[in-house]
């Protein structure tokens, strides 16, 4: 996935999802970054590419296109990985760039409010509504949607004007009971874990169709070894019922890519760590294995907690690796949900 966001003179606007001008953009890459990296380049015309280029060979020449027209009318084109990671590294390097060449007079204002599950459309119409009202005071606002996460990204000139905003348009979001993130954090694994932090709880995760793609977005936080006590990938069936304590019966009658054995893995991950949350995932990932009942992106998510269980059923039959993605954001969603239930 690829965002785009193009400052233009009186503010920006946010292109969620595959930027369609991609192709039109030229850029180049440098000896010392084609090995791997995240690079910033800079064109002649002003345009700006940051992007990741670790899959770029050494050697590889990247052809220019001169029928393109980047940097058409004075805009500049920020282009990055939708990954949380990624996502925090492209606005430090919009923030430098922009303000080398902005005065404080015309500094324009970026900052990000991070939704804690997907927008509804009941919710959208609230934002909608919201940013209306904020519009009309010079603040811009769009949403910008993606597999690892919603986001409201709000930008406008001069920089203070996003600062002295920015609270007012978060509680504004939260009276009308927006899911959102603390102010500050962009990913949802990161208020999951800071959150664990402040409450001093653990957490233990059982995946199986994810792959440890949730363990592994957990674990990329700075000061997870403080909350994460481990987790299992239990994909075959033996090693469910031998390490998580899922029931012979209970595969056999449901089978493994149920409500019961999601329950059964949380629950039994969240014992054998003796940890506070115990969370689990099952699921088709696909392009086999699928039925009439139960197709191709089923999924399950179990969560225990120190006073209730929770299980829901999840679709969406995506490419595997997609799926994985979606089932990881998904699955940190609902816990982050049962999180704000538990405080």
């Amino acid at each position: 996935m690829v965002n785009a966001i193009e400052m233009m003179g009186q503010g920006g606007l946010l292109v969620p999802g595959a930027c369609q001008r991609l192709c039109e953009l030229q850029f180049k890459v440098s000896a010392d970054t084609a090995t791997g990296g995240v690079a910033l380049h800079e064109l002649e015309d002003g345009v700006v590419l940051v992007c990741d280029l670790q899959n770029v060979p050494v050697g590889v020449k990247i052809p220019m296109n001169a029928q393109g027209q980047p940097g058409e009318n004075g805009k500049w084109v920020f282009i990055g990985i939708e990954i949380p990671y990624y996502v925090e590294l492209l606005i430090e390097l919009i923030k430098e760039w922009l303000g080398n060449r902005l005065t404080s007079d015309s500094g324009l204002g970026v900052r990000i409010i991070a939704f804690g599950t997907p927008v509804t459309e009941e919710q959208a119409d609230v934002i909608h509504k919201v940013c209306e009202a904020f519009k009309a005071r010079g603040l811009r606002l769009q949403i910008s949607t993606g597999l690892t996460g919603d986001r409201l990204v709000l930008f406008g000139k001069p920089a203070s004007v996003v600062v002295e905003m920015l609270d007012e348009v978060y509680h504004a979001l939260a009276d009308y009971g927006v899911s959102l993130l603390p102010l500050g954090v962009i990913s949802v694994e990161e208020a999951i874990v800071r959150t664990l932090a402040e409450r001093n709880q653990t957490l233990a995760i059982a995946e199986s169709c994810s792959g440890g793609v949730i363990a592994h977005r957990i674990t990329n936080v700075p000061g997870a070894s403080q909350i994460f006590v481990g987790g299992v990938i239990a994909y075959s069936n033996q090693l469910k019922m031998q390490l998580l304590g899922v029931s012979r019966e209970i595969l056999s009658q449901f089978g493994a890519v149920s409500a019961k054995t999601a329950e059964q893995m949380a629950y039994g991950v969240k014992q054998i760590t003796s940890s506070d949350f115990g969370v689990s995932v099952t699921g088709i990932a696909g392009p086999g294995g699928g039925r009439e009942d139960k197709p191709v992106g089923t999924v399950f998510v179990g969560i225990a907690t120190p006073g209730f269980g929770h299980v829901q059923k999840l679709y969406s039959p995506l490419e595997r690796r997609l799926f994985k993605q979606w089932v990881s954001q998904r699955t940190l969603e609902l816990l982050w949900s049962v999180l704000c239930k538990c405080s």
